[in-house]
């Protein structure tokens, strides 16, 4: 005889845990009719820039006529009181037509990152935005993201290029350059970007030259923006080079002095302790009054350690003279290099032919005229290797590499 199921007692055991999992969601989120009058505006929203009094009416009118699509985004604050997350034109077009309450989403016990992410989720994925947009929206995001830095959300806080990613749906790469572009780009390139002119990979690239040296890249392409768009890539072309070859030189002058800053940070230890040990000198010295021996011993002592001090001074301004030194290396060598790729730009657009496919190449002269002088060269190096003949091989080599390979 085959068994009985119980079925009556599954059904109340499956009710219960259908309503245990629907009251640990309540906790957490409901949805529910709120006084409109127990919402506060969220002050970290920056969508909120753009929205006009006709925009706002003209939401209205659809709202009347349609209903309320969606419901707001709130989170709970206190006992009625709400702040909101996602919705402010659709709760000030709600307020426009008169309405008391709204239906929201009700979420609970959100710390403020939490907020601020949701803020920034919630409304980044519900359009599609331009590379300017995201760039500003990315931009407020950042400076409010500081405030985690000292608390203990800071270590979420680093997580922004994974927020960045999630709400614009892009890989964490794509995330990174986005934020790179929003805290390193130049104006001047950051117009070019949204304009265009260049791409996100191009100003990306870009944004990881020093201030100074992206201005270099501005002067490369600006001439050719209204140009054919042959003349113009090969313009970008040219200064995405100029950017690696700079790139090159900065990997060279930081590895240059890798070792001074090491040393940099030693002497400087050791210059606060001499101040210290000195201090307690000075001290004991007026403490030791007829005490010939002590006061003897202290002072030599204290006149050691000057030494010290002045050995270590020496030290740090040698340091500070070889980074002067350096630093003006590096860029006299981008001068030299902006130079030759400006004059190549010109040169190269004058004498480049288009082929079949449309891709610039440059003529066999050049090349020709190229490597006669650098086997001339060579022969005179051989027969006399001198710094000038090298500075000359430098020079035609950054002028090869600046019409590629």
């Amino acid at each position: 005889m085959k068994n009985k199921v119980n079925t009556l007692g599954v059904n109340s055991r499956l009710a219960q845990a259908g309503a245990q999992i629907k009251q640990e969601q309540d906790t957490v989120e409901r949805t529910v009719i709120i006084p409109i009058d127990s919402i506060e505006f969220n002050k970290d929203n920056i969508f909120n820039k753009d929205d006009s009094e006709e925009s706002i009416i003209e939401l209205a009118e659809n709202i009347q006529e349609n209903g309320l699509l969606h419901n707001i985004v709130v989170v709970e604050k206190a006992p009625n009181r709400y702040l909101l997350i996602s919705g402010e034109r659709r709760t000030r077009a709600a307020i426009h037509l008169g309405y008391t309450e709204i239906k929201a989403t009700v979420k609970k016990d959100l710390t403020d990152l939490e907020v601020l992410k949701m803020l920034f989720f919630a409304n980044s994925e519900t359009r599609e935005y331009t590379t300017e947009e995201k760039v500003q929206i990315i931009e407020g995001f950042l400076a409010k993201i500081k405030q985690f830095e000292q608390t203990p959300e800071k270590e979420s806080a680093k997580r922004f290029s994974e927020y960045v990613a999630q709400a614009f749906n892009v890989s964490t790469r794509q995330a990174n350059k986005l934020i790179s572009i929003t805290s390193e780009l130049t104006v001047s390139l950051k117009k070019m970007l949204y304009d265009g002119v260049i791409d996100t990979n191009t100003a990306a690239a870009l944004a990881q030259l020093p201030t100074d040296y992206q201005q270099y890249a501005v002067d490369i392409i600006e001439p050719y923006i209204d140009k054919k768009k042959e003349e113009l890539d090969y313009a970008i072309e040219r200064a995405l080079d100029f950017a690696k070859r700079v790139k090159n030189i900065i990997s060279k002058t930081n590895s240059s002095l890798a070792k001074q800053k090491a040393s940099n940070v030693y002497y400087s230890g050791r210059l606060t302790q001499a101040k210290e040990e000195l201090e307690k000198i000075d001290k004991a010295l007026e403490n030791a009054s007829g005490d010939d021996e002590q006061t003897s011993e202290l002072t030599i002592r204290k006149l050691n350690i000057e030494k010290d001090l002045a050995k270590f001074n020496a030290k740090l301004t040698q340091f500070d003279k070889d980074v002067d030194i350096e630093t003006q290396k590096q860029s006299s060598e981008v001068k030299k290099i902006y130079d030759v790729t400006f004059c190549s730009v010109n040169r190269g657009l004058d004498d480049v032919q288009k082929d079949d496919t449309g891709v610039i190449a440059q003529t066999k002269k050049i090349e020709r005229e190229i490597h006669k002088i650098s086997k001339s060269l060579d022969k005179l190096l051989v027969m006399k290797p001198t710094k000038e003949l090298n500075k000359i091989r430098e020079l035609l080599e950054i002028y090869k590499d600046s019409f590629g390979d």
